[in-house]
């Protein structure tokens, strides 16, 4: 190990993505702690180790696109990434400067242990500093670094190598205090990276393979025998985790989950388009761009030398990785750590965002491991070939300099959500989603017109959601369509009924109809209005102040102390509810 090595590493790294510093918070962030107060309030700590961490269908819609209510943000169990936002508030309140600190520190302390990881299983110091300096400055890894929304991929690979070293560092310790110390962190670096995200499934097979590749001196048979008490208390965590993620904490992905495609030969062309543009921005990384959410290329556009190139790569990285077993076990590590790792975000199972470079953070370390042993031998043949001139300084500098030239601009497309919208419509014209959220940023910005303008745009364009299989039966764009129409009622209630048609036990809509039917002094409408929005989701107090004022419009008193008396049983602090309380007083109080 060598401190020049982690110096450059660091600096470079940090150089690299420091300009992600002055970013303000951009997409999900944005929702999770500006409009959102879920991690102001200290009592939420204790929903972390509940299932109330994870958003229900509902809270998914209400939350992210009205702010009826705060929210975790989580559509999984990752309680160790809620409590790094926790903190962050803590120390940064709502400075995003703070928020991205910690994303970069976190970057180069995980490139920093590539390195050692690296070094560990391949002999020359070259490898392990190329493969640590690619992994942190690879333009690849700027969704990671800038998205304090995805701070789970971050921390899940954190504690993966650490995981591996500290395990390392308790099978090579001398000493039985040591061991124990080394043990017990890699114990609980497995738990956190389990709880950060669900990713570190794939963590036991590669720690076997490291173990058995690099570490033991013993055949199959006796390693496995001599290694069960090691594993037992990672099995342990490990099934418990699987219970607790599975069968204790819901999940809203598998309450959503739909294939990618209804034909599974269409699904796997669109998985293979999906690899192929991964694999081209590896290697060739400025390629790499801005990602809408949610999107997913057409099966329609996926040529076939694309198909050709995918399982040709596949069969001679497998062929090769067969064959460097005795020569050079780091590359076949390499690989398989590159598609092992791979396999979850692969839309076997689709993800609910099944196309993501941030999903390469993991991969991508295998990847590196192969890519650094290639580029060394690239750099060993031109310093065998130049006589004069440092050909092979000048090829180093220009390859540091080429993949700076793409991640530092790559950074300030994250500048906003106005920018980085603005750069998916650019980079991907056929997806719809980004007019989707351009239209949300309008509406929230009271930019009503110009928002109906964004999300006509987003009905026009073919289908391309994994989830959302057409733009025009995608109730939640009607809902906020309605909403835009703030001086036409009737446009509204029209929309508000489309989306009534589309999904009947949107509480949500029924709460914006009763809202407009007050407006139009329509009370009979918009106390049936309210009554079903209750009816489908009690704890929505909105819906109790619009029947409450109904009621009282229509003259029935009795009806609106009733609704008023649960009201505040939910909510006894609801600023709505205590002047409607006071009303009510002051109407009974004036009465003969």
């Amino acid at each position: 190990m060598s401190r020049k090595d982690i110096f450059l590493i660091i600096a470079l790294t940090f150089l690299a993505f420091a300009n992600t510093l002055f970013n303000d918070f951009t997409g999900d962030a944005y929702s999770l702690f500006v409009e959102n107060h879920f991690y102001e309030n200290t009592g939420n700590i204790a929903k972390v180790f509940t299932d109330r961490l994870v958003m229900t269908p509902a809270n998914l819609v209400s939350g992210f696109v009205t702010h009826s209510a705060d929210y975790s943000g989580f559509i999984s169990y990752r309680p160790v990434t809620a409590l790094s936002f926790f903190f962050d508030y803590y120390l940064w309140k709502n400075n995003p400067f703070g928020y991205h600190l910690t994303n970069l520190l976190l970057h180069i302390i995980t490139a920093v242990l590539v390195y050692i990881l690296v070094l560990t299983v391949s002999k020359p110091r070259n490898i392990a500093f190329l493969a640590g300096l690619l992994f942190g400055i690879h333009p690849i890894q700027a969704e990671v670094v800038n998205s304090i929304g995805y701070r789970s991929d971050s921390l899940v690979v954190l504690f993966y190598v650490l995981t591996i070293w500290a395990y390392r560092q308790f099978r090579l310790a001398r000493g039985p205090n040591f061991k124990t110390v080394y043990r017990l962190l890699s114990i609980v670096c497995f738990f956190l990276a389990l709880f950060s995200k669900e990713s570190a499934l794939t963590l036991p097979i590669l720690l076997v393979l490291y173990d058995y590749y690099f570490l033991a001196r013993t055949p199959l048979g006796d390693f496995f025998r001599h290694r069960v008490k090691i594993y037992l208390i990672y099995a342990i965590i490990f099934i418990s985790y699987l219970f607790v993620y599975f069968d204790v904490m819901g999940n809203v992905f598998y309450s959503q989950y739909r294939p990618l495609a209804a034909d599974f030969g269409v699904q796997s062309k669109i998985i293979i388009e999906i690899f192929f543009h991964y694999l081209k921005v590896l290697f060739l990384p400025w390629q790499v761009s801005m990602l809408p959410p949610l999107y997913a290329p057409s099966a329609q556009d996926v040529p076939f030398w694309h198909i050709i190139a995918v399982m040709g790569f596949v069969v001679i990285s497998i062929g090769w990785a067969a064959g460097q077993l005795k020569k050079n076990r780091a590359n076949t590590f390499g690989i398989i750590w590159f598609f092992l790792t791979f396999l979850p975000t692969a839309n076997i199972l689709t993800l609910l965002n099944p196309f993501a470079f941030r999903f390469m953070y993991l991969p991508s370390i295998g990847f590196f491991i192969v890519a650094a042993a290639g580029i060394d031998g690239a750099f060993n043949f031109i310093k065998s070939r130049s006589s004069s001139l440092n050909l092979e300084a000048i090829a180093k500098v220009a390859l540091v300099g080429i993949i700076f030239s793409v991640t530092i601009p790559l950074n300030f497309f994250f500048k906003n959500n106005l920018v980085a919208c603005q750069e998916m419509v650019r980079a991907y014209p056929k997806s719809s989603r980004p007019y989707w959220l351009l239209g949300l940023m309008e509406f929230k910005r009271g930019e009503y017109d110009q928002a109906l303008s964004y999300l006509k745009q987003y009905l026009e364009l073919p289908p391309n959601l994994p989830f959302i299989p057409n733009p025009r039966g995608d109730y939640a764009v009607y809902h906020l369509m309605g909403r835009c129409y703030v001086n036409e009622p009737e446009r509204a209630i029209q929309m508000f009924y489309k989306v009534i048609e589309l999904n009947p036990k949107f509480s949500l809509v029924y709460v914006d109809l009763a809202k407009v039917y007050i407006l139009k002094s329509d009370f009979e409408n918009a106390l049936n209005a309210s009554l079903k929005a209750i009816a489908f989701e009690n704890d929505l107090i909105p819906a109790y102040v619009y029947a409450i004022h109904s009621y009282l419009a229509l003259g029935d008193a009795g009806s609106a102390k009733t609704w008023l008396a649960k009201a505040f049983s939910l909510a006894p602090s609801d600023r709505n509810l205590i002047y409607l309380k006071g009303f009510i007083e002051r109407y009974e109080s004036q009465s003969p």
